[in-house]
């Protein structure tokens, strides 16, 4: 027995109206738990002094093991900001992460951690500073010239020749002026017949 058209229609609007209407009940059965991202406080520092960074992630109250938390350092240049990556680690068996961090300015740093999310634990974000002192200059300047594989002797040895052809010229220079030349003119024979 054949089924007529619009009987056949009515069934396929039907389901999809179904379909619709179970969809978000199946979708909020399966979403992702809220998690939330904290990171511990941070105590004061000097500049070029290491600390530990730590952030806790928990999933409705539960620590988050083995995920990967990333950490940045909010930076501005030339009235741009923008995240540099301080590091990523994974989370302990108490949903621990922890990197370290070397400071190399002063002042007060915003620290960023970050949680991608996972099907099961939803992302999550938090921020917070850490202020950091003066401390031993990190950069040192030598004086002098720093030229790789040129020692001092072989530099006093080109500055001794170069000087020291500066000196001859100039001593032949004064003599020429002097004496109007820089060696005596041999006689030709014509002028020592002469005597002349």
């Amino acid at each position: 027995m054949r089924v007529p058209m619009p009987l056949r229609m009515v069934a396929v609007l039907g389901l999809t109206a179904v379909i619709f209407a179970i969809t978000p009940l199946l979708v909020a059965a399966q979403s992702v738990e809220g998690s939330k991202l904290a990171l511990a406080d941070a105590p004061e520092v000097a500049i070029g002094d290491s600390i530990q960074l730590q952030a806790s992630l928990t999933s409705g109250g539960i620590p988050v093991p083995g995920v990967e938390i990333v950490f940045f350092r909010a930076v501005e240049f030339l009235n741009s900001g923008n995240d540099l990556l301080i590091g990523r680690a994974m989370t302990d068996e108490s949903g621990i992460a922890a990197v370290d961090f070397a400071p190399r300015s002063e002042g007060e740093i915003l620290i960023l951690a970050e949680f991608g999310g996972t099907e099961a634990v939803g992302d999550a974000f938090t921020e917070g500073s850490v202020l950091v002192g003066p401390g031993p200059p990190q950069y040192l300047v030598e004086a002098g010239i720093g030229v790789p594989g040129i020692n001092v002797y072989l530099l006093a040895g080109v500055l001794t020749t170069v000087w020291g052809t500066f000196f001859f010229v100039m001593t032949l220079v004064w003599r020429i002026a002097r004496d109007g030349s820089s060696t005596p003119v041999p006689k030709t024979a014509t002028e020592g017949a002469t005597g002349e």
